[in-house]
């Protein structure tokens, strides 16, 4: 029997668990190219943030994003990121 709630995942700068609508995906592809998955779905290690700037801030001011990946962020990829994510809260 499939559950009704919609899908949630954990933020990895606050710590917030919400529904995965409600976050950022921020994925790591195999050649390690770093970009958002606006699709929520793409292929690819996921790590998600709130759609908050703090969070945003925090992920890549404290690196939180490169220990999910497991892996260092290219510096044009971090660049990308924060110009798209600039309107978010």
């Amino acid at each position: 029997m499939k559950s009704k709630n919609p899908v949630c995942r954990k933020c990895v700068s606050c710590g917030s668990i919400v529904s995965k609508d409600a976050l950022i995906r921020i994925v790591r592809n195999k050649e390690g190219k770093t970009s958002i998955d606006f699709s929520l779905c793409g292929e690819g290690r996921g790590a998600y943030i709130c759609r908050s700037r703090e969070c945003i801030d925090k992920a890549l001011g404290k690196k939180l994003l490169e220990r999910s990946f497991k892996a260092g962020i290219d510096p044009s990829d971090r660049e990308r990121i924060i110009k798209e994510t600039e309107n978010f809260g």
